[in-house]
């Protein structure tokens, strides 16, 4: 080889060494490399998932009786989205929790507080108190919700017109009752029942929700003949806190078995 590309060659070599130790120390200004004084730490990637939210609800139910009326509050939980839950507890001032059953009917957890477990006859203790609510789910995660409130218990007991007293009447009857006096605004809904064999209750008919200035409507659907037809008028607030009147029993009759 020529001495002249000889010489080419080595000083080609030291060049290129030169230029790489130059390229290595050289300033670093990537803000991702680790050397720059630029340098930032990545952000965490780990996206952490905002703590579920729940509504709920405390409401008094009086139903009235001959003998004597019974009051109790019932108790509702739900979730604000879909998760899992296992397990829901109410907890009312120094009483044991209260476990709650889940509905897949209305997808809520309920449970039904009677007066005599929380201490007052009529309820009127109640109101203003507390309720708190414990949800639970597997792997030890648990939120406490409330407190949530009862406002108010209806201590007036609505009263239904006619049918009344066994009256016969055709199979889709108009069903009037006097106007409620409540100071609050309230509205009235109506539930026509039928006692069934062995004592059990069939909801057959249930009105929408009506306003206070009603005081009659006509049963939609058509009752067949039978003489065991109860019903009944239920007035209730903006708490949905509800007051049931007493059954009252009428008896259906078809006009072509008269």
């Amino acid at each position: 080889m020529p001495s002249e590309l000889k010489n080419i060659i080595k000083i080609f070599k030291v060049m290129l060494v030169g230029w790489i130790g130059l390229s290595c120390s050289a300033p670093h200004d990537n803000p991702l490399d680790p050397a720059s004084p630029n340098f930032q730490t990545p952000p965490d990637s780990t996206v952490e998932r905002p703590a579920p939210t729940f509504s709920s609800r405390v409401r008094s139910v009086h139903t009235g009786r001959v003998t004597t009326d019974t009051y109790r509050v019932s108790v509702e939980l739900w979730p604000d989205s879909v998760i899992n839950i296992d397990t829901v507890f109410c907890r009312y001032r120094e009483q044991p929790p209260t476990g709650m059953r889940f509905s897949t009917a209305t997808g809520r957890w309920t449970a039904s507080l009677t007066s005599s477990f929380l201490g007052d006859d009529d309820l009127e203790s109640v109101v203003g108190q507390p309720f708190y609510f414990i949800v639970e789910q597997s792997g030890d995660t648990t939120w406490e919700v409330g407190p949530r409130y009862l406002f108010r218990v209806i201590q007036e007991t609505p009263l239904t017109g006619d049918p009344d007293s066994n009256l016969v009447v055709q199979p889709f009857p108009v069903l009037t009752w006097p106007s409620f006096s409540g100071s609050y605004p309230y509205f009235y809904q109506v539930i026509v029942e039928h006692k069934l064999d062995f004592g059990i209750v069939e909801s057959f008919w249930i009105s929408d929700t009506l306003l206070s200035s009603v005081t009659q409507i006509q049963v939609a659907d058509s009752l067949p003949d039978d003489n065991d037809w109860y019903w009944i008028l239920a007035v209730y607030d903006e708490f949905c806190n509800t007051s049931y009147s007493l059954e009252t029993h009428f008896q259906v009759v078809w006009e072509d078995s008269l």
